[in-house]
């Protein structure tokens, strides 16, 4: 059973070196529509922080997922989303986290999670539908 397993870590070991070897993770990025820019389709009432930095994007179906950067703490980030998602017709709603922002408007669902970087950044995952 112990060999087993080894030899399944191993495989798994060898499938994740494989798969992230840069000229194959390129290929597998690029045929998965993973950028590392802002869609050109992102809804214009979806807000992005003006000193927002994309670490990475993807669009499935209608679905839009992007990874960002921003050079702010967490609160005024959440505070920016709340706004401006107000003042895009969004409909907030009410979370008990404060790295958290949801929204609906006409059917769509917004999502925003934050988590505070160590150099006083924030990383922001947002998900549009």
């Amino acid at each position: 059973m112990r060999n087993l397993s080894i030899a399944l870590l191993c495989f798994v070991a060898m499938i994740v070196e494989w798969y992230t070897w840069k000229p194959y993770g390129d290929l597998v990025r690029k045929a998965e529509g993973i950028t590392t820019s802002i869609p050109s389709d992102f809804p214009a009432d979806a807000p992005i922080p003006p000193d927002a930095k994309c670490a990475r994007a993807r669009k499935s179906r209608h679905v839009f997922r992007v990874d960002l950067t921003v050079n702010q703490p967490v609160l005024p980030v959440v505070r920016f989303f709340e706004g401006q998602l107000v003042s895009q017709g969004w409909q907030l709603e009410p979370v008990s986290l404060h790295d958290v922002v949801f929204a609906r408007k006409e059917g769509r669902r917004f999502a925003a999670f934050l988590s505070p970087l160590n150099s006083g950044s924030s990383e922001v995952h947002l998900t549009v539908r």
